[in-house]
């Protein structure tokens, strides 16, 4: 923020995350738990785990959408 008198720069006591970033955060978790899914779905059996094809495809899916939102976070602080 920039004060309206003498054009000084002002911090923001409380800034608030914005949706871009909770959106961030929740594809980071998302592919860190589907990284963690798919080994797991080669050891355990199907009733406790979705199977490999589907943890793979969604590991795949969040990669890509991680690496969308990366390069749009990096573009964004530019």
């Amino acid at each position: 923020m920039v004060c309206w008198a003498c054009s000084a720069n002002v911090q923001v006591k409380n800034p608030k995350t914005s949706m871009h970033t909770r959106f961030h955060t929740v594809i980071n978790v998302l592919f860190i738990v589907f990284a963690v899914l798919t080994p797991c779905a080669l050891v355990l059996p199907d009733g406790y785990v979705p199977s490999f094809k589907k943890c793979v495809a969604g590991l795949i899916v969040l990669g890509l959408a991680r690496s969308s939102i990366q390069t749009m976070t990096d573009t964004r602080k530019d």
